[in-house]
């Protein structure tokens, strides 16, 4: 009798895991669903400015404001250190690239090759339907207030863009990926579309 009441507590502890498991799959892959068809939105955009804040171990380290207008783009990194702040300005116009270094002396050219182009990524691709169940499965996502804004923070998503121990945080309205946490650095962005001004594309005068 006592056996048949253990094998029944046993049965009725593995079925609640299982429904626990099928529960939090699917709200898993909903919520990644969800987030996956929000970035659409914003990742075909030509217009848009992204600013992003590095620090590490809650000082900052690095500044970067890039802007994108149809084929223009720049590129300012703004380096934050003790005894000085030295300044990169990059820029793109349609193909033509110059790339400026500026210190307390002033602005000089340092080349006319490479540029850094920052897009709109999608925080939770996935490459196939397996590979979201997957990430459903292994996911813990919850959801959390943060200066008055949702967020969904994910932990543990093994996707082939996300280090696994990274915590991100993506806006719930969104889907941009607002923070992204390791051990040692803090990645904050910060978005705006669709308001651009051409003047942002002027080189500086180093004549």
């Amino acid at each position: 009798m006592n056996k048949k009441i253990v094998l029944k507590v046993i049965l009725l502890f593995v079925i609640i895991l299982f429904v626990f498991f099928i529960v939090h799959t699917i709200r898993n892959f909903i919520i990644i669903s969800n987030i996956q068809n929000k970035i659409m939105k914003y990742s075909g955009s030509d217009n848009y400015h992204i600013k992003i804040i590095v620090e590490d171990n809650d000082e900052i380290k690095t500044e970067t404001d890039f802007y994108k207008k149809g084929n223009k783009e720049a590129a300012f990194l703004q380096r934050k250190k003790i005894d000085k702040n030295d300044k990169i300005l990059m820029y793109n116009n349609n193909g033509i690239k110059h790339i400026y270094t500026q210190t307390e002396e002033g602005i000089a050219l340092s080349t006319t090759s490479g540029f850094l182009s920052i897009f709109i990524n999608n925080g939770v691709e996935t490459e196939n339907i397996w590979q979201k169940i997957f990430a459903s499965i292994m996911a813990d996502i919850k959801i959390i207030s943060e200066d008055g804004k949702e967020y969904y923070q994910l932990k543990h998503i093994f996707l082939s863009n996300v280090i696994s121990n990274d915590i991100l945080l993506i806006d719930k309205q969104t889907g941009l990926i607002y923070k992204n946490i390791s051990e040692n650095l803090k990645i904050i962005k910060e978005y705006e579309f669709d308001n651009v001004d051409d003047l942002i594309f002027i080189e500086p005068d180093i004549n």
